[in-house]
């Protein structure tokens, strides 16, 4: 996955976090702690490539 579209997604998940936790929700501080798990991997992780593999 290209870098600009990880920043896109990055962008995204953490103004929805932002703004769960200024709407003022129960669970704001477990929908922050989400977030920021998935920030973390999506820089973590490296996408799964799709090749065939030989069956021997």
């Amino acid at each position: 996955m290209p870098n600009y579209l990880k920043i896109i997604i990055c962008l995204t998940v953490a103004a929805a976090a932002g703004l769960t936790y200024y709407v003022g929700i129960n669970a704001r501080e477990v929908v922050l702690g989400i977030a920021a798990l998935m920030i973390i991997a999506i820089w973590m992780f490296p996408e799964a490539s799709g090749g065939k593999g030989t069956t021997d």
